[in-house]
């Protein structure tokens, strides 16, 4: 049966004798190239056409392989750096904001040290915990109470000025009434035109009102606003603000008179009470101070 095989594998010479026929014909072959260079010029072409384009292709696959291994490699890398840097970030933010803060802690008490020595008088210093649950009026709970030597009607002061008074006292804790308070009535200098008068309620956080001011005086926006002393309690000259406007209408024989206050009390900031022994008849916050009960 005819397989297709040539004819020379199908019959023929030994297997052996093939062998060592096409054996000593190779080496026939080669010792004539040797000698005369016959298969030079074929094995150039063969270099040129096949041998270099498919080295040349095999050299660009494996780099291309080992560029693409690469770039994942990088990418991987920097997503890695990436996240570390995003890390530090974070905790170099955070370093700067406590920086910051206590930066900002520091300059506050160095005011409050100035403010001290302006007033000459024996203080605690506190810090703003909150305000109180009462709707009703404007206070605010401060670290400080008894044990730190603190009564009711004591000033309380921060860097910018007054905040208000003492109203309420247990072992470790003081409530503070604000100027802003509905009930707190606060007399006040104004020293460019030597006006005597007092504060009163606005429903503003920041602004009150002056009272009996008369419709004739000399009185301009921006004037300083300050502790005037007369109830023997606040020291006099403490700044409480600055007139923001003034307004006269016909026929009224008092001016209206509206003021920002100077000290914004607010979470967290230092707060400075002063040590005064208060006469619970001159506090200025009679009619709503209140001793805690033991």
């Amino acid at each position: 049966m005819d397989n297709g095989s040539p004819a020379l594998f199908r019959r023929g010479l030994p297997a052996g004798v093939r062998l060592v026929f096409f054996a000593s014909l190779s080496i026939i072959l080669m010792l004539v190239d040797g000698k005369l260079k016959t298969l030079e010029s074929f094995r150039a072409t063969i270099d040129s056409y096949l041998l270099r384009p498919a080295v040349a292709v095999s050299e660009g696959v494996g780099r291309s392989f080992h560029g693409i291994g690469q770039f994942f490699t990088t990418v991987e890398k920097l997503t890695a750096e990436n996240e570390e840097l995003k890390k530090k970030n974070a905790e170099l933010s955070f370093a700067l904001s406590e920086f910051e803060k206590l930066k900002a802690e520091n300059s506050q008490l160095q005011a409050l040290a100035g403010v001290k020595t302006q007033i000459r008088r024996s203080a605690a210093i506190g810090i703003v915990k909150g305000e109180t649950a009462d709707v009703f009026s404007k206070r605010i709970e401060i670290n400080i109470g008894k044990n730190s030597g603190i009564e009711p009607g004591m000033p309380v002061i921060d860097e910018n000025g007054v905040i208000g008074q003492v109203a309420r006292v247990s072992a470790d804790r003081s409530e503070v009434t604000l100027l802003t308070d509905p009930a707190m009535q606060f007399p006040v200098y104004l020293p460019r035109s030597g006006i005597r008068c007092a504060t009163s309620y606005t429903q503003s956080d920041q602004t009150v009102e002056l009272q009996f001011v008369p419709a004739v005086a000399d009185i301009q926006e921006g004037d300083a606003v300050q502790t005037s002393g007369i109830d023997g309690v606040f020291p006099p000259g403490i700044p409480v603000g600055k007139v923001t406007h003034v307004e006269k209408i016909r026929g009224d024989a008092f001016a209206h008179v509206w003021v920002r206050l100077s000290a914004s009390p607010s979470f967290g900031r230092y707060v400075m009470v002063a040590l005064v022994n208060v006469d619970p008849g001159r506090s200025v916050g009679a009619a709503q101070t209140e001793k805690a009960a033991p």
